[in-house]
């Protein structure tokens, strides 16, 4: 005899599908968005509209709508997390840095001691810093990375350059690089098993297998993900698919954040010294691989790079005000 229905749909689902947007930008915050009505508020009002649960506001080189953002979403904690994000600028091409909704204050910190050329979200602004090198920092501090639109032409990493020179394998083995976000849903098997059909396809598999074979790294599988990479409300606001993650929790950045503590806690124990951890900006580097590992199946950070975002992006956003001269600054294409 089958069960009723009802009983099925009480019982746990397991994983739940949360739509998310994690590249957003807002006016006045970032050089290349003339929409004036891409306001904190109005963008938060628009995703909970939209029905979206996790939304974080990355503009360039920029930290001042940080702090905004995340009070102005707790207000709506019951259907929404705004994570605090920024785009980076760097030597390599744009990079989206996450932190714990808890501690937003480290995207401040991460941007001050990336030695950031120009003020904050103005034209041209951009660090001399490697891709690599930013992530490791960011990682240092407690916050997560993913490479912005990698094939997108003069602002994605994997356009920037034919072949795959040491510096592109620099990314992908960086352990704070927790995804890869992409233009085109084609590309989304790129620096995966799946990645083939082309003698690139095998070197970037190639690489990706040096990444497997690093034990002492917690997250080897990259999320493959697509976000709106909005700069107009109208286009935010568009009825087109946005990405999904599942994700037991909605909290997966503070889960990041507790892995480090709890990496730490561990260190503490086994040498029995006096050291003093700050969370932001000494963590140590020395912790064993088995206890990563551990950590990592404990708080269920190893299935984040399992998940992709489905294709959400429109082209042909934005205003083109910001050459990217002198580094790679918002675009040429005034997006990013």
């Amino acid at each position: 005899m089958l069960p009723d229905l009802n009983v099925i749909l009480a019982q746990d689902p397991g994983a739940t599908f949360f739509t998310a947007d994690l590249h957003v930008h807002s006016y006045g915050f970032s050089c290349d968005v003339s929409d004036k009505t891409m306001s904190i508020s109005a963008l938060v009002d628009a995703a909970l509209e939209r029905g979206i649960a996790v939304l974080s506001i990355t503009d360039h080189n920029n930290d001042s709508q940080v702090l905004p953002s995340v009070e102005y979403g707790s207000k709506f904690s019951d259907r929404l997390l705004v994570i605090p994000g920024v785009e980076i600028s760097t030597a390599n091409g744009h990079l989206l840095v996450y932190c714990d909704p808890l501690t937003p204050e480290l995207i401040g910190t991460l941007l001050a001691k990336i030695d950031l050329q120009g003020p904050k979200g103005a034209r041209d602004t951009h660090t001399a810093w490697s891709m690599a090198t930013v992530i490791g920092m960011a990682d240092q501090l407690g916050a997560i990375a993913i490479a912005a639109h990698v094939d997108r032409d003069k602002t994605g990493f994997e356009k920037l350059a034919d072949g795959y020179p040491n510096w592109k394998k620099d990314i992908i083995l960086a352990e704070g690089l927790y995804g890869l976000e992409f233009d085109d849903s084609a590309n989304l098997k790129w620096y995966s098993p799946e990645d083939d059909g082309s003698d690139a396809a095998g070197q970037r598999r190639a690489i990706f297998g040096e990444r497997v074979a690093r034990s002492e790294l917690g997250i080897t599988r990259l999320a493959a993900v697509q976000d709106s990479d909005a700069h107009t409300l109208a286009e935010f606001s568009a009825d087109r698919l946005c990405g999904s993650r599942r994700r037991r929790r909605v909290d997966w950045i503070a889960d990041r954040a507790r892995l480090r503590k709890g990496r730490r806690h561990d260190q503490e124990a086994a040498h029995d010294d006096d050291r003093r951890w700050e969370y932001a900006g000494n963590c140590s580097r020395h912790e064993s691989s088995s206890n990563r590992r551990r950590q990592c199946r404990e708080h269920g950070q190893h299935r984040v790079g399992r998940h992709r975002q489905s294709p959400g992006r429109v082209e042909g956003h934005g205003t083109n005000d910001c050459s990217g001269k002198g580094g790679f600054g918002p675009g040429d294409r005034g997006e990013g």
